[in-house]
Formats: structure tokens, sequence, C-alpha cells
């Protein structure tokens, strides 16, 4: 059965990458929209299972857009592709049902997968490729100075999936520097969990980071204490 998307890309470079991947004759059956007002008019013909709505950047004022498309179209599932995706924006939708984010520069991959399951009409959650933690379990994340010395920051899971997962870590003032260097978009971290599964096994995971933000509160800040969380892409076991 054909998976039918909506395609709304400007025209350029990125479009022709969506295209090119979404070349699947007997998986996809694809219409393209250069514009929101092209889908407006055009979607009334057209019905689809998933809408694929890539913008250069997605900023806080992009949000509404999201929740006006949600409203439009209950039953679709959505996926925003961005190559800049703001930490706040990320946030204010990480509870809206059917809609995920995917960064086009450490993502993308992840597209077919997302397509496969939205066909399916199960949730955009991805299946797991680790042993499932619990959601309250707990994790270091390994940070290395230029010296290779290590920093290990404390950290607690908010979701696990496939391919990432989401961490609120802790940390003291004294190394606060030093790791809010480390922490920036691409940086690639050691992170080690025991799993609810294994409870044995220490599991060693290099990972990158994908997005960050504050998530500290006035008390944090009087006892030096700095929270932040953070979205992680696994790379490869260690």
């Amino acid at each position: 059965m054909l998976t039918r998307i909506a395609l709304v890309a400007p025209q350029g470079h990125a479009q022709k990458r969506l295209r090119t991947l979404l070349s699947r004759p007997l998986a996809y059956l694809v219409r393209e929209f250069q514009s929101m007002d092209e889908v407006q008019t055009g979607l009334a013909q057209f019905s689809f299972q998933v809408m694929i709505v890539r913008l250069p950047v997605f900023e806080a004022q992009h949000v509404s857009l999201v929740h006006k498309l949600r409203q439009a179209y209950p039953n679709a599932a959505l996926v925003t592709i961005s190559p800049r995706i703001d930490p706040r924006a990320r946030y204010e939708l990480k509870s809206l049902a059917r809609h995920t984010f995917l960064d086009e520069e450490l993502e993308i991959d992840d597209l077919h997968l997302i397509l496969k399951r939205a066909a399916e009409a199960k949730t955009l959650a991805q299946p797991r490729l680790h042993p499932r933690t619990k959601r309250e379990g707990h994790a270091v994340l390994i940070v290395r100075n230029e010296d290779e010395s290590e920093i290990q920051i404390r950290a607690r899971f908010l979701d696990f999936a496939r391919m990432g997962a989401r961490l609120i870590l802790e940390f003291e003032e004294p190394v606060r520097e030093q790791v809010q260097k480390q922490l920036k978009a691409k940086s690639r971290l050691e992170l080690r969990y025991r799993s609810s599964e294994q409870a044995e096994r220490v599991h060693r995971i290099e990972t990158r980071v994908v997005w960050t933000e504050e998530a500290g509160n006035p008390l944090d800040h009087l006892l030096k204490k700095t929270k932040a969380e953070i979205g992680l892409r696994f790379v490869a076991e260690l």
C-alpha cells in the first residue's frame, strides 16, 4: 500500500534532495507544494497520510504554524525538517501528537522509518535499538577536555528511543564553563547507563549533541548548580 505524502518545500537544493529520498514509486505517492498557499488550494483534491514541511530555519514564530496544521489535518502525521531548529521551539512542540522534528544534517536518515510507522497508523515514536531504560533511570555523560581528562555529568532520562535520547543534566558551578563548551550542537559525548533489563551491564554509547537548553530554576542558581535539557543522537555502541 502506498503512503500518500504532501511535501511542502520551496524550490532549491533541499527540495531536490527530499524529492530524491522520496523517489520510491512502490512505497510513496508524493505531491509537491512550494508554499502553504499552494497547500490550501491543492490539498482539497489530494488525500494524504503524512505532511512533510521543510523550512530553512525553525524558530518560535513557526510554532503556531505547526499547531494550525495539526488543527487543519488532525489525522495526518506531521514531519518538520530544518537544518536549524531553535531548541525553545522544539521544546514547545514536544507534546504535540504525531509530530516529529528532523534535523536536516543529523537526522534525515530517519525519514523512511518515520514514514513507515506513519503508514502503519502508529505513533511516530521510534522502535528501540538499545535495551529500554526506565524513564526515571539515571545515566552519566562523559565530557573530555583537551588534555583527555574526563568530567562526569549526572543525567536523568526523559525519553529514550531507537536513534537517540533526551536527558536532564546537572553539574556544579566549578565545571560549568568547561561543560557548556562541550554541549554545543554536533559535539560528541559518551553516554553511560544501566538498563532495566540488564542491570549488571554498563552500556556505553557514542552520541552527538542535537540541541540543548537551560532547565534550571532560581533555587538551582542559589545552590550554584546548573541544569540543562539535552537531545542526543546515538552514533555507535562502544
